[in-house]
């Protein structure tokens, strides 16, 4: 992690701010500054920073608590302190990834790992429908990598009624948001979502796909997608990483 200018890293004992949360205000601009989402490097240790900053390790102890109280950072047992990945607030797990991610501030972008006919939905995905599909043609599936400035954050699984797309090709999903094409050409206007929520281990696919190690918590969401007059236009599983992304817990108009 990049650190603050050192000329700046010092403490004044005259100044009325108690001396740790003086180091905490210096290592939160430290932090704010802090390396791309997915990148993981550990702060400096408490013995480095009792060190560089001159005052004892039950001084660097308290102004790591504040940032952890802040939630600007965590621990790993044995391994040290890291910052959060930064917040992407507005991403909901019901809308357009690419939308919300764009209103955010930061760009979205998707790498297709496979584009295939598929006779059913995953039997993890059925316990989640009130209504069993009646597709008799079966699915196309497409299963992708999303990403934010090119980190990746979730990968993402939707089947899409095959009935419904004639002539749907990997180019018309291979870039772009998905829910754009759905509008310019097959005239669908998906409206609303409904989905179910829950945390999961990652397996050795999420955590290559993630790249995230085998075992770390993701969030996983199941999602239906159905247009103004109630067709379903998607079925979707999409499994995030388990820091940077707040989810909202509600049924979602999209558009």
């Amino acid at each position: 992690m990049r650190h603050a200018n050192k000329a700046h890293r010092f403490v004044r004992r005259s100044s009325p701010l108690p001396v740790y949360r003086q180091v905490a205000d210096v290592l939160e601009r430290d932090v704010l500054g802090r390396q791309p989402l997915g990148v993981k490097v550990p702060l400096p240790s408490e013995s480095e920073l009792s060190t560089e900053f001159g005052v004892s390790r039950v001084t660097i102890r308290q102004a790591l608590n504040e940032l952890h109280f802040k939630g600007l950072i965590y621990r790993e047992k044995g391994r040290g302190s890291y910052p959060r990945s930064r917040h992407i607030g507005g991403v909901t797990g019901f809308g357009s990834f690419s939308a919300e991610v764009e209103a955010s501030g930061v760009k979205p972008s998707s790498v297709l790992i496979g584009f295939r006919k598929v006779a059913k939905l995953p039997e993890a995905m059925l316990r989640y429908l009130e209504t069993p599909p009646k597709e008799k043609n079966g699915f196309h599936m497409l299963a992708r990598v999303r990403c934010i400035d090119g980190s990746p954050v979730a990968f993402e699984e939707s089947y899409l009624p095959f009935d419904l797309y004639p002539g749907i090709t990997e180019a018309d999903v291979s870039e772009g948001s998905l829910y754009a094409a759905m509008r310019d050409s097959w005239g669908y206007e998906p409206a609303w979502a409904d989905a179910a929520i829950e945390p999961a281990s990652a397996d050795a696919d999420f955590a290559a796909h993630l790249t995230v190690a085998v075992g770390a918590p993701v969030i996983i969401a199941w999602r239906v997608t159905s247009s103004e007059h109630d067709d379903i236009l998607e079925y979707v599983r999409s499994v995030y990483r388990s820091e940077g992304l707040a989810l909202t817990i509600h049924r979602h108009r999209i558009g």
